[in-house]
C-alpha cells in the first residue's frame, strides 16, 4: 500500500519483477492479481489514509483471486484433495478417481456417489440431493474476475443446468448420485474450457474453507 492507504498496483509489480522474475507464471499471477484488485481503490472506506480497511479489502480480494490464478494441474490437486475426504464412505478404484481429475463423467455409480459427497460438502448440491442454483449464482459472481461477460455466461449456465439436473428423473432420490453425474455432464458440455476452470477453481477453494471450519 502507498502512503495514501492505497493499493499500489505499480508496486506490486515492481516488487513482483524483482523477487518472480525466474517464475513468469507466478509475476504474470501477481500482475493478473494487481489489476483485478486495484478496484478496492475505488471503494468508499471510513479510516481515510489509514488504510485498514482497505487491507480488509485487499485481503478479501486476494483469497477472491487465489482460485481464478491457479493453475489446471493445481486445481487438479485440489479437486481431488476435496474428494478424497468423501473416499471413506464412497472408496472407488483409483483408475476411477484419474478419470474424474480429467473431467470425464462418471458412468459407475460408486463414482457418482463420491462427486454427489463432494457436491454436497461444498454446498453445490443440497442435502436433499439436488442442485443449489443459489450456490450457482454466488459461484458465478465470485468468478467472473471484473468481466461481465463471463457473469452473464456464469448465470446462463446455472439456468441451463438447473433445469437439466432438477428436472431430470432418476432412481435414487436424495442420495444425489445421478444428478452429480448430469452436473458434471452439463457444465462440460455448456461451459468453455477457461470458465469451466475458474469456476472450478473457486468450487474447490469454497469446499476447502468449509470443510476445514
Amino acid at each position: 500500500m502507498d502512503d495514501n492507504g492505497m493499493l499500489s498496483v505499480e508496486g506490486v509489480k515492481k516488487i513482483s519483477e524483482k523477487y518472480l522474475s525466474d517464475n513468469p507464471e507466478k509475476m504474470q499471477n501477481a500482475f493478473k492479481f494487481a489489476d483485478a484488485c486495484k478496484s478496492v481503490n475505488d471503494q468508499q472506506v471510513n479510516d481515510g489514509n489509514k488504510g485498514c480497511e482497505r487491507a480488509a479489502l485487499i485481503f478479501k480480494c486476494s483469497l477472491e483471486q487465489a482460485a481464478v490464478s491457479m493453475t489446471e494441474m493445481e486445481m487438479k490437486i485440489e479437486f481431488t484433495k476435496l474428494v478424497m475426504k468423501c473416499m471413506k464412505d464412497h472408496p472407488v478404484d483409483m483408475k476411477e478417481l484419474t478419470a474424474l481429475q480429467q473431467y470425464i463423467v462418471p458412468k459407475n455409480n460408486d463414482v457418482k456417489c463420491l462427486l454427489a459427497c463432494a457436491y454436497k460438502l461444498d454446498g453445490i448440491f443440497t442435502e436433499k440431493g439436488m442442485y443449489n442454483s443459489k450456490h450457482g449464482y454466488e459461484i458465478a459472481e465470485l468468478s467472473k474476475n471484473g468481466d461481465e461477460k463471463r457473469l452473464e455466461n456464469g448465470k446462463k449456465l446455472v439456468e441451463i443446468c438447473e433445469k437439466e439436473v432438477n428436472g431430470a428423473e432418476v432412481s435414487d432420490g436424495e442420495k444425489g448420485c445421478e444428478r452429480a453425474a448430469l452436473l458434471l455432464k452439463c457444465t462440460i458440455e455448456h461451459a468453455p474450457k477457461r470458465y469451466f476452470v475458474a469456476l472450478l477453481g473457486r468450487i474447490i477453494k469454497r469446499g476447502a474453507d468449509g470443510a476445514s471450519g
